[in-house]
């Protein structure tokens, strides 16, 4: 059975995720802001999570950092100056991880 507490954070953290989301399509926040909003909010819940020593998935560590870092214009560093799209690059490792997660999860359902 799902922890009630764990469960509540989890919601919560949906819950801002869909305000700043909310408040980014009204105009309300730049792109930048929102997407460092959304890092922020991800990366806290993280970090709230972990010190109750609960699991948090790899996912949502490497997007938070991702929005992060994107928002406060690390993205535009590295596509202009060191023409490296860290975006493009970023997603298809996100997408490496969640693949690798699941290969082993039905392995060891297998098993």
């Amino acid at each position: 059975m799902p922890n009630l507490q764990e469960a509540r954070a989890e919601a919560i953290t949906a819950g801002l995720l869909v305000i700043v989301i909310a408040l980014f399509l009204l105009g309300g926040l730049a792109d930048s802001l929102a997407m460092v909003a959304a890092g922020l909010v991800l990366l806290g819940s993280g970090l709230y999570q972990s010190s109750r020593g609960w699991h948090v998935a790899v996912t949502t560590w490497l997007l938070g950092i991702v929005l992060l870092f994107g928002g406060i214009g690390v993205r535009m560093f590295l596509v202009a100056y060191l023409q490296i799209n860290w975006v493009a690059i970023s997603l298809v490792l996100i997408g490496g991880v969640l693949i690798w997660q699941n290969i082993f999860r039905r392995n060891d359902k297998e098993k």
